[in-house]
C-alpha cells in the first residue's frame, strides 16, 4: 500500500490483509521464559551474575542491591553462595557455592600470574640501583603476598600487644635541688 492519508476502515482493511499473509508464512510459538507461573524465586542465573559482579568488581552489596532491586539481605546471601538466611543458610546452594568457588580460583590464578610477571620485573641489577629503603619494602611487600597465597594462612591473626609500664624508682640525688634564703 503506498503512503497516503486513509479513513479508520481501510486501514483496518489493509491490517487485516497483512495479518492474514503472515499467518500464511509464519507460526507463533509461545516461548516460556523467565521465572514459573507463579514462583517468586530468583533464576540461579541471576544470582550467579550478582556473585560475580560482587567478586570481580569493586561494588558493595548495597549498591548491587540498589541497581537489581533485591533486597540487601538477598544480595549477601547470593554472595556467599546460599539463597535464603535460616536453616537452609549453613547448606547453601550447591550450583551457587560451586560458581563462586570456581570464579575464586580463576581470579587467584590470574594474580598469581600478575605476580610472576611482577616478580620476573625485580631484578637483582634494579634491586642494586635502588635504595635500600626500597628494598626493605619490595622485600616485606612479597613477603605479604606469599604469606596471603598460602593455602593454610586462612586462620586469622591477631596483633594483639599487652605493654606493661614499670613505675620508675628514682633518688633524691636525681633531683634539682633549690636552696631557699629565708
Amino acid at each position: 500500500m503506498p503512503l497516503m492519508v486513509v479513513s479508520a476502515d481501510e486501514f483496518e482493511k489493509e491490517v487485516k490483509t497483512i495479518n492474514n499473509e503472515i499467518k500464511e508464512y509464519s507460526k507463533v510459538i509461545d516461548i516460556k521464559r523467565g521465572r514459573p507461573e507463579g514462583s517468586k524465586d530468583i533464576p540461579i542465573e541471576v544470582k550467579k551474575d550478582i556473585a560475580t559482579e560482587y567478586h570481580t568488581t569493586d561494588k558493595t552489596a548495597l549498591e548491587i542491591s540498589k541497581e537489581t532491586g533485591l533486597p540487601y539481605r538477598n544480595v549477601r546471601n547470593y554472595i556467599v553462595g546460599t539463597d535464603c538466611g535460616g536453616e537452609r543458610y549453613q547448606e547453601g546452594n550447591k550450583e551457587l557455592k560451586n560458581h563462586i568457588v570456581e570464579l575464586k580460583k580463576g581470579l587467584s590464578e590470574d594474580a598469581r600470574n600478575r605476580l610472576k610477571i611482577a616478580l620476573n620485573e625485580i631484578t637483582p641489577e634494579r634491586i642494586a640501583g635502588a635504595k635500600i629503603r626500597d628494598v626493605s619494602a619490595i622485600a616485606r611487600d612479597m613477603a605479604a603476598i606469599a604469606r596471603d597465597m598460602e593455602e593454610g594462612s586462612k586462620a586469622p591473626m591477631f596483633n594483639n600487644q599487652v605493654v606493661i609500664y614499670r613505675p620508675q624508682v628514682k633518688d633524691e640525688d636525681e633531683f634539682e635541688t633549690i636552696t631557699v634564703n629565708e
